[in-house]
């Protein structure tokens, strides 16, 4: 079922299929001569686009980031703050739910061998996140008081940390309800709030 990849956007069209791939078969039983099959698309041309099938994982993560900046591009007008910190948090979700156990797990193996040392900071948009928390705040939404940077900090850590477990559970762990639960603590806010 190889598909015709068009020149403007062939670099998805190979990341979308591997993926697809990846969760139906596994990272590991899935062979770079596979995704080129299944994208329609040369070795050569696999290989102009992306090393090697760990930089479509690493690719990920920076997927993600892009998808939260327009995310929170359409929020800012309509949203309280928490509702815009909980979109901005829900990256992770989309992401995690989107890609699947096998998928979370290998980019968390690649986070372990050392390919993200400045977690979180280094994130997209933890910074408009620490802002959000501060507007928060300084408008009465938050019960928590610490520094908005130790906020952020934490709930980060603590998506992390449902995505890795739900990942270690084979997607047992109920992961919407997992990462409200922690927004809810970590913020001080009821879940009625976003």
């Amino acid at each position: 079922m190889a598909r015709k990849a068009d020149s403007g956007d062939t670099k998805e069209i190979i990341r979308a299929c591997a993926i697809e791939m990846f969760r139906e078969k596994g990272f590991k039983n899935v062979t770079i001569m596979q995704i080129c099959e299944a994208a329609g698309v040369t070795k050569r041309t696999f290989y102009y686009h992306y090393n090697s099938k760990d930089d479509l994982i690493y690719g990920l993560i920076d997927n993600s980031g892009r998808k939260a900046e327009k995310l929170l591009d359409a929020l800012t007008q309509t949203q309280s703050n928490i509702g815009i910190l909980w979109a901005l948090m829900s990256v992770y979700r989309i992401d995690t739910s989107n890609y699947g156990p096998e998928i979370t797990r290998q980019i968390y193996i690649h986070a372990l061998e050392g390919t993200d040392e400045d977690f979180p900071y280094s994130t997209y948009l933890f910074q408009t996140a620490v802002k959000t928390v501060g507007n928060a705040q300084r408008a009465g939404e938050l019960k928590n008081s610490a520094p908005p940077e130790d906020i952020t900090f934490a709930l980060y850590h603590a998506f992390r940390s449902i995505s890795i477990t739900w990942a270690a559970q084979n997607g047992s762990l109920d992961l919407i309800a997992g990462f409200r639960r922690v927004f809810s603590v970590i913020l001080g806010v009821d879940q009625s709030q976003f």
